[in-house]
């Protein structure tokens, strides 16, 4: 007998092969976070169909990435126009270019960036700059040299009052 806990979302795999030498699956069910759930279950003999899939997914996956701190480089090659999901998270700071123009993206997948994108080869460059950074520093410069401002004030007010 083996047991498993799963908890992900919407789904759960489990793998049987010939040294398992199952002969019988009972799947029982607790949903203890008392949530609207079901499953179906699906038992496949032959998985190549998953070789096949995975060759033809390889074809339109991202190819020398390059990951920088807050940059990433990529690219990759489409053979028909289509949307591309991303596993970066979807943030307001990120600016996303294909071929060295600016595109806009869209929130894909519960919550990662996404974008339609042409036929062909491109090169894709994703940077960060945190929502409100730039605002900040700005803020922070003027705030410094209002500072030294005052400061240098009041040392020349001394020093002509002395």
């Amino acid at each position: 007998m083996k047991t498993e806990k799963f908890w992900q979302y919407n789904y759960f795999s489990v793998y049987f092969d010939e040294r398992s030498k199952t002969n019988a699956v009972e799947v029982l069910k607790d949903n203890v976070y008392q949530s609207p759930s079901g499953f179906n279950i699906y038992l496949d003999e032959d998985l190549s169909y998953y070789d096949r899939w995975y060759d033809d997914l390889s074809k339109t996956m991202f190819t020398d990435v390059s990951i920088n701190k807050d940059k990433i480089d990529a690219k990759i090659n489409l053979e028909n126009k289509q949307w591309v999901a991303t596993s970066v998270p979807y943030d307001k700071g990120w600016t996303v270019r294909i071929d060295g123009k600016s595109i806009d993206y869209q929130k894909v997948n519960l919550g990662f960036i996404g974008f339609e994108l042409e036929k062909g080869a491109h090169e894709l460059e994703f940077s960060y700059v945190a929502p409100g950074f730039k605002m900040g520093m700005w803020i922070s410069i003027f705030s410094t040299l209002t500072y030294l401002g005052i400061v240098l004030f009041s040392i020349k007010k001394k020093k002509a009052s002395v």
